[in-house]
């Protein structure tokens, strides 16, 4: 099942699930140039399978409460250049196990934006493999009421809630509060893996005791004026995580 929606000016399709299910097998379940919402449902995919693709500059898409699982190599979610939102109490896990040198994340923006306003992120990957939640190579990636989890993953390889090598990624809103309420990142080797300096406004970063909630600390630059940096632990269900976050 494939769903290719051509670039048509100033149409908004939506696609209501109405609480079905879609399976699919081959290449992406959606993929757009143009604007769609989807919502109310389940979107399964295996093998070479991925659920939703954002595949040119003016594609935009809006997910509204929609449970994805997929259990191949290929990402849940990706985007090429448009603009894709998520709300509600979406449920978005999949393999997205490395190729080679190709990491690949549950959801993944290559370039143009993603913004997160709900839903629960995990990455599933198996055996050896990296597992990671969020991957960022370039774009904007704006994060405002998530969890992201690569703890519960079954590989022994490193597993990363976010992964960041390029453009700009926001964690949270700067508005004088540091909210742990909204946001959790969990990782097994760190829960943000960043290359280069991110924005951390609010929510927790979590990684497994002996590691470190995000691999370099420098490389926060941006925070809410007055805040300090806390460094502590916290027990989940029998396991020790190091936490960071920013109190006053």
């Amino acid at each position: 099942f494939l769903v290719t929606v051509p670039f048509e000016e100033e149409k908004n399709i939506v696609f209501d699930l109405n609480g079905f299910t879609i399976t699919n097998n081959s290449t992406y379940t959606f993929r757009t140039k143009t604007a769609i919402e989807i919502k109310n449902g389940n979107i399964v995919g295996s093998a070479s399978s991925g659920a939703i693709e954002a595949n040119d500059a003016d594609a935009s898409i809006k997910i509204y409460d929609v449970n994805i699982t997929i259990s191949g190599a290929r990402q849940a979610i990706y985007n090429a250049g448009g603009t894709i939102e998520i709300y509600g109490n979406s449920n978005i896990s999949a393999k997205a196990q490395v190729q080679s040198t190709n990491r690949r994340g549950t959801i993944q923006n290559n370039s143009g934006t993603l913004r997160i306003y709900g839903g629960n992120i995990t990455t599933t990957a198996t055996g050896t493999a990296e597992g990671i939640g969020l991957r960022v190579e370039a774009g904007t990636v704006e994060l405002y009421d998530c969890n992201i989890d690569a703890v519960s993953a079954t590989t022994t390889g490193a597993t990363y809630g976010i992964y960041v090598t390029g453009g700009t990624l926001k964690i949270g809103e700067s508005d004088g509060i540091h909210d742990t309420s909204r946001i959790t990142i969990k990782g097994k080797t760190n829960g943000v893996y960043a290359s280069q300096n991110i924005q951390f406004y609010d929510g927790y970063i979590m990684a497994v005791s002996n590691n470190a909630a995000i691999n370099n600390e420098s490389n926060i630059t941006s925070y809410e004026t007055g805040a300090t940096k806390t460094n502590d632990t916290e027990t989940i269900s029998g396991v020790t995580y190091n936490r960071l976050y920013y109190s006053f």
